[in-house]
């Protein structure tokens, strides 16, 4: 069992930080990802299920966005990772007795494979300047042209030119897309209205959704 409940997280690991993501002015930014799992063990085969570990654990990624200017007019955004460690992890056995050993072990060996795994990583570069542009966009009349960050505390500020597109490169995914737009909501608000008219194809609806998901599940 699997759970990302900051409320239930927190109640096990003292001053921990909420899951999400973070970044300075000068670009240093920080992931912080947190999660609780429960292993159940069935003893005597009657599905009697009983917890023989609760794991919670927190994970910190840390790295820096940078914007350089090859030659003028050029720029490229740079992502650099700098590390990422286990922050803190408790372990449970049924009763609420903590497994210390357990947890030097398995802060250790993830501690010591993300240290691995940032050092073989090389920085990200994105080109600013000519971004990829879905052909959908050009259906609307324009395309983006170059893009510009800038970095604040508590956020970045996105920004971007562009271009005017007044023949597109693929008119048939544009006769499609447009039609979308014009008629979608029309085709959402019959469907919906007859699932109003009509519960029971509603009820079979979700019953299909349901199976289909067990099967995959399986």
């Amino acid at each position: 069992m699997l759970s990302l409940s900051h409320n239930l997280i927190k109640s096990k690991l003292d001053g921990t930080r909420v899951t999400g993501f973070n970044q300075d002015k000068n670009g240093n930014f920080r992931f912080t990802f947190n999660i609780h799992a429960q292993i159940l063990v069935d003893m005597t085969g009657n599905k009697d299920w009983q917890s023989a570990r609760e794991i919670f654990l927190g994970l910190t990624y840390k790295g820096k966005f940078v914007v350089k200017e090859d030659r003028p007019g050029e720029k490229k955004l740079l992502i650099v990772s700098k590390s990422a460690e286990v922050s803190n992890v408790k372990i449970f056995k049924e009763g609420d007795e903590e497994m210390v050993v357990e947890q030097m072990m398995i802060t250790s060996f993830l501690n010591v494979q993300f240290e691995q795994m940032i050092s073989t990583l090389p920085p990200k570069e994105y080109s600013l300047k000519s971004p990829p542009n879905p052909k959908e966009m050009e259906c609307l009349g324009f395309k983006l042209s170059d893009v510009t960050l800038d970095f604040k505390k508590g956020f970045m500020q996105l920004g971007c030119g562009y271009k005017i597109v007044n023949t597109p490169t693929d008119p048939k995914t544009c006769e499609n897309f447009l039609d979308v737009l014009r008629n979608g909501p029309n085709e959402a608000m019959k469907m919906a209205y007859n699932y109003m008219q009509n519960p029971g194809e509603a009820r079979d609806l979700m019953k299909e959704m349901t199976e289909e998901k067990d099967s995959k599940q399986k």
